[in-house]
C-alpha cells in the first residue's frame, strides 16, 4: 500500500514518516512532498504515483491555491484516494468537508490519533478491494473495482474498460461486461457506451463530459432515459 505525506514543516514529514514506519514497517510505501506541486507533478507523470492514502497539510497555501485544493482535485480525478488531514488551525476545518476526507488529525500530532485514523483508512480501502471482480485475457487474471471504472467501450468485438488507474482490453461482449460489474449503476449512452454516473460532471449538447474531461456521445434515442437516469443518481447521491 502506498502513502505520500504533503506538509511544508520538514521536521512533520520526518516525524509522521517515522511513526508510521515503525507500525507499518515494509507493507507501507511512504513518499514526503515539502510543496503539493510536486505532489500534483508526480502523480500527473505516473499514475503508479498516486497514493491509496494521502496525508496533507490542511493550512498548505500554493501560490494560486490551497492543500485542500490540491487534494480534491487529486480526488476527483483519483476517487479511490484517501485523504487524511493534518491541521494546527481549527479555522479551516469546515472547509475540508467539500472533498469527503476520511480523517482530521490535529496538530501537534498525537502518534495514537495518527495511526488510528491510518489503520481505520487501510480498513476502508480493503473492503473496497473485496469487491473486485476478476477477468480473463490471454490466459492471465486481472481484477477490476466496480467503483473505479469511468467508462467502458465497445470496439471491434473488444471492450476497452477504461479504469481510474488504467486500461484493460478484453474480447467480451458489452452487456455481459456491465452484468459482471453490477455493482456500480452503470448507465448505456450508446451502442459503444456506457458509462459509471459517479464520473460525469455533466451532460451537454449530446455528449456526457466526465471527470477526467472526456467528452462521450449520447445517442439520441437514449439522451430522455439518459438525462433521467442522470439525475436519479445525482438526487440520490447529492
Amino acid at each position: 500500500m502506498k502513502l505520500s505525506i504533503c506538509d511544508d514543516n520538514q521536521k512533520v514529514l520526518s516525524h509522521v514518516k517515522k511513526v508510521i514506519k515503525k507500525v507499518y514497517g515494509n507493507v507501507m510505501e511512504v513518499t514526503e512532498y515539502l510543496n503539493p506541486a510536486d505532489l500534483e507533478a508526480a502523480c500527473y507523470e505516473n499514475e503508479e504515483n498516486v497514493p491509496d492514502i494521502l496525508i496533507m497539510d490542511i493550512c498548505f497555501q500554493m501560490k494560486d491555491k490551497r492543500g485542500i485544493e490540491v487534494s480534491g482535485e487529486l480526488q476527483r480525478k483519483y476517487p479511490s484516494l484517501k485523504v487524511i488531514f493534518l491541521t494546527g488551525n481549527i479555522e479551516f476545518v469546515s472547509d475540508i468537508f467539500e472533498i469527503k476526507p476520511s480523517s482530521l488529525v490535529l496538530k501537534p500530532i498525537n502518534n495514537d490519533k495518527l495511526i488510528e485514523a491510518v489503520s481505520r483508512v487501510m480498513t476502508e480501502l480493503k473492503s473496497s478491494r473485496a469487491i473486485q471482480v476478476s477477468f480473463e485475457k490471454k490466459g492471465h487474471t486481472f481484477l477490476v473495482n466496480p467503483s473505479e471504472v469511468i467508462y467502458i467501450e465497445s470496439y471491434q468485438h473488444y471492450i476497452h474498460i477504461h479504469c481510474v488507474n488504467g486500461v484493460e482490453k478484453i474480447r467480451m461482449k458489452m452487456s455481459d461486461c456491465v452484468k459482471r460489474l453490477s455493482k456500480e449503476e452503470y448507465i448505456i449512452i450508446h451502442q459503444s457506451f456506457c458509462v459509471n454516473p459517479r464520473y460525469v460532471v455533466t451532460i451537454k449538447d449530446d455528449n456526457v463530459i466526465l471527470s477526467n474531461e472526456t467528452r462521450l456521445p449520447v445517442s439520441r434515442r437514449k439522451m430522455k432515459m439518459v438525462k433521467e437516469a442522470l439525475f436519479r443518481y445525482w438526487n440520490k447521491n447529492s
